[in-house]
Parts: structure tokens; sequence; C-alpha cells
């Protein structure tokens, strides 16, 4: 394992990988929740990187969730904060040097406390949206995108009363080339499924547990029984599994089989790759407490028969986890 730090008392939240500088490497995004910043490490093509250069979310912001995307549709790629202090999303813009702009806040509402966002063109106008859950007001905010950089006031939708919503996910659960809307609702232990119009409003609220006191902290979309239809996969941190709602095809989903990711772990994370090149999706999921990232690989008749367990070192208590190519092997 290669560490990089992220300064003195930064207490790194969630991280995100992208090409920032254009070099054909990958680079590292990470919201920086007790230093108020945004930190990149921009990446070698062995697998190490440079040293962390910040940019400021803004006084006792507290980032909580960082993804990318380019937003002004420059070919560049554009950074998102999301920021559980100021009840704000925040905008980096690249500029043509590589570096990016004083953040450009919006707002997701008073005691909002937002969690995690996503990003997805949701009314088909060719200009990417951003979607955020709303853990503190128990909504999921859409944001529609001018193309430019620029976002129209949020939109929200409840997700239930005091359901808690902490990761939202994009995909087209029902197979009508509209984009819908997944959240993991922690304190109501389901997947509230938004589905779309296609003109970026959304039905209510249907919901699939995902198992009792499990606690949903976060989701990821995939086809993990390669059958052509949009799953969910959903880390529980509260009983310290890993769980698939199985997509039928219609916008409503099944509950599988529960796979642990060690007693006691509490996951926070997790994210989605064929690891072993054998066509099926492999889970990576953060053991927090256990300082482990566990891996479950895919198999055809088991969906998760293998589970393997990195250490991440004493004390490191991982948060995030994200797949890239890191040192161009293929």
């Amino acid at each position: 394992m290669i560490t990089c730090s992220t300064g003195i008392d930064s207490i790194p939240n969630m991280l995100a990988a992208n090409d920032f500088n254009n070099d054909g490497q990958m680079d590292i995004v990470v919201a920086n929740f007790e230093t108020n910043n945004i930190g990149i490490l921009l990446g070698y093509n062995n697998g190490s990187f440079a040293d962390m250069t910040t940019y400021s979310t803004g006084f006792e912001s507290h980032p909580y969730y960082v993804i990318t995307a380019d937003l002004n549709n420059d070919n560049r790629i554009d950074i998102i904060s999301v920021n559980f202090g100021s009840n704000t999303i925040g905008i980096f813009l690249e500029n043509s040097s590589g570096s990016f702009t004083m953040m450009i806040p919006y707002s997701t509402g008073n005691s909002s406390t937002p969690y995690a966002a996503v990003v997805g063109d949701i009314n088909h106008d060719g200009r990417l949206d951003i979607v955020v859950a709303n853990y503190g007001t128990n909504t999921i905010g859409v944001f529609l995108g001018y193309g430019d950089g620029n976002f129209q006031d949020q939109v929200t939708y409840s997700t239930g009363y005091q359901s808690f919503p902490a990761f939202v996910v994009i995909g087209d659960f029902n197979q009508d080339n509209q984009s819908d809307i997944g959240v993991a609702n922690y304190n109501a232990n389901d997947v509230g499924i938004f589905l779309g119009y296609g003109n970026g409003s959304f039905s209510s609220v249907v919901s699939y547990s995902t198992g009792e006191n499990s606690c949903p902290q976060c989701a990821v979309v995939g086809d993990f029984n390669n059958d052509k239809i949009l799953d969910i996969g959903v880390a529980n941190y509260c009983n310290s599994a890993v769980v698939v709602l199985f997509g039928v095809g219609d916008g409503t989903f099944l509950l599988g089989t529960e796979y642990s990711a060690g007693m006691g772990s509490v996951p926070w994370s997790l994210a989605a790759a064929d690891f072993n090149n054998d066509t099926r999706l492999d889970i990576a999921v953060s053991g927090t407490l256990l300082n482990t990232i566990v891996v479950l690989l895919g198999y055809e008749y088991e969906m998760f028969a293998d589970v393997t367990k990195y250490n991440t070192g004493d004390g490191s208590m991982p948060q995030s986890v994200t797949v890239a190519n890191f040192n161009n092997d293929g």
C-alpha cells in the first residue's frame, strides 16, 4: 500500500479519481472535512502521486463528499464538493492552466446537511445536472444545469419522514431510457427509488428494504447478475454487511443475500468493478473500524463466494474507496 498525506488534522472523508491535467494519468481529489478544503494529488504513471494542492471550500464548510465531471463542456474535468457544514454544494471549474477557480456555492437549504451527490443528464438536454442527498431535511435536491457550469436553484423531493438520506445514485431502473434516482436512506433502512419522467421531474419515492437495522450508508449501480438489468449494491453500516437489490426491470427491486464485511467493520463506502477479469462485477467496501478494504468477488451461481480483506494500517479507519487504473498496467 502507498500512502499520501492529506495534511495534519485534515480528516479526509471521501475521494474521487479522474485525469485533471490531461496527461493520461489518473489523479485523486479528496474532501478534507476538518481543514475545510479539497485536495488534489496529481498522479504519476507508477501509481505514486505528487504532493497535495488544496482549494478552500469555505469557513466551517466541512466538505463531506466530492465528485468530478465536465460541467461546462470545455473538455476539462470540474469538481463538485458537498459541504456538510455550510449546507451547500460547491463548484470548482478547471481553467486552461490546469488549476481551479474559486468555489461557486449553491445552497441546499437551511439545516440540509448534504451528505452526497451524483451527476447526470436527467432532463435530456445534453447538459449535466446534479442530485444531492440532503440528510438533515430528508430530501433529495435536483439542480438542473445550464451547460456553462451554472445551475438552477434546487427542486426537492421528500425521501420520507426521518429517513436521513445518506447517498444517491442515478440509473435507468425501469428501462424507459429516462434517468431514475436511487437514495440510500440511513434511518429508514431502505433504498428509495424516484422514477424519472425525462423532463427533470420525478415520481414520489418508492422504498425497498435493505434489511432490518441495516442503516444503508452508500450505494453503487451495476448489473451484478449479468441479466442486462441494473441492480443496486449497498453498504450497510449498522450490521456491517453488503447487500444487492436486484432490479426486475420495471423499477422494482428484490433484496438479495447479505454478505458480511467483517463483524463491527461499519462499512462507509463501496465501489464496483471487475477486479479479476471474469466479466462479472465485484465489490470493494471500506471496513472502517477494522482498518480494512474488503473485496467480494462475484460469481455466477453464488453472487459473492470469495471475500478477501486487505489491511489499510492501524488506526487508518478507511472512509472511502474508489477504483481506477493508477499505474497504467492495463
